[in-house]
């Protein structure tokens, strides 16, 4: 199943793991009304990733302010995975997220990626501009990252680490915007300014 900026490669669509969650707005993201529907003036799209709450719902994380490669997620998230403009979806605000199981292969166009990522990278969460210009909550490799300033695999030399949540990494570059990843969520201890 594919969708604009997303395409499941390995199992298919229908051996993923899937819950419907309602979708809470972020008031420091700047969201009003229903961002499921696709006249909003930034909606929902397939292949963004959402952060978990602490009422057991999904929102977008980070603030109205972004750039590129900001705002990364140190908390679990989850792929959300609806067509732009679903009526259901509208009428619920609920965010079908896909969850698993570990191990399962997609394309996706909601990335931001340095040109000297290789397979094998990991990825995180964090501020991508999408085709229209919008920001959504993509992948981005450690060397696309611009906040914190400094942000590179720990080394004992740095005890001031943070964790930061990983989806997966590279497996296959395939272009400019486009790249295979391999779901592996993990949290990942990297140095921070």
């Amino acid at each position: 199943m594919a969708g604009k900026y997303i395409e499941f490669v390995n199992p298919g669509y229908s051996t993923l793991y899937t819950r419907d969650l309602q979708y809470e707005l972020n008031s420091t993201f700047q969201e009003t009304g229903n961002v499921f529907n696709p006249d909003n003036a930034s909606p929902l799209v397939e292949g963004e990733w959402l952060s978990y709450t602490a009422s057991g719902k999904v929102t977008r994380f980070g603030a109205s302010t972004q750039a590129a490669g900001d705002h990364v997620s140190t908390v679990p998230c989850a792929l959300h995975f609806s067509e732009r403009g679903r009526y259901d979806a509208q009428i619920t605000k609920k965010a079908q997220m896909v969850t698993g199981p570990n191990g399962f292969d997609f394309k996706t166009k909601l990335c931001l990626v340095d040109s000297q990522a290789a397979a094998g990278d990991r990825l995180f969460v964090a501020d991508v501009e999408d085709a229209s210009g919008n920001f959504k909550k993509g992948l981005v490799d450690a060397a696309s990252v611009t906040s914190p300033a400094t942000f590179a695999a720990y080394g004992a030399s740095n005890d001031n680490g943070a964790y930061y949540w990983s989806p997966g990494y590279i497996q296959r570059l395939i272009g400019t915007g486009e790249i295979v990843v391999h779901f592996d969520p993990q949290m990942i201890l990297m140095k921070n300014a």
